[in-house]
């Protein structure tokens, strides 16, 4: 009997997708926990910890939050994760909307996960309009692509 899945470049695969989702998001929320428990103790500053978000923690879930499609309960689990860390576990004491605003909208500039998904997604949408991108990807993606009507719908 054979592995019902495999691990490559820090990213589980597998032929089923459930599978490969769940494996992805379930060791990432580990170790999202885990990594914020030791910042925990630290009396860190709205800013730090921030800073600790966005730059340790946001950082490691690049890696499944690109290729692979939405976990949006995930996604939610996250950005609670975030918050909680952010706050102390005591409640948001600032609104969202403002927090992950910029500063000169009096915000500090907070990463909001879902946009931060949103964004990654994108950024492969970009890649794959690139008239010089010649991936070999690309190449599977227009095969994929080409029962909707190919490129012209984006």
């Amino acid at each position: 009997m054979g592995k019902e899945k495999v691990k490559a470049l820090g990213v589980w695969l597998s032929t089923n997708l459930k599978t490969t989702i769940g494996a992805n998001h379930s060791e990432k929320l580990t170790t999202v926990r885990n990594s914020l428990t030791c910042w925990e103790l630290r009396r860190l500053s709205l800013l730090g910890k921030i800073t600790v978000l966005k730059s340790l923690i946001a950082s490691q879930l690049v890696y499944i939050l690109s290729p692979l499609p939405t976990n949006h309960n995930a996604i939610k689990v996250i950005n609670n994760i975030f918050f909680n860390f952010l706050w102390d576990g005591k409640g948001d004491k600032v609104k969202h909307d403002i927090i992950i605003s910029d500063y000169e909208n009096g915000g500090l500039r907070m990463i909001d996960i879902k946009l931060f998904n949103q964004a990654r997604k994108s950024a492969w949408i970009k890649k794959y309009l690139d008239r010089e991108n010649h991936g070999q990807w690309k190449l599977l993606f227009d095969l994929e692509l080409k029962y909707f009507g190919g490129e012209e719908i984006f």
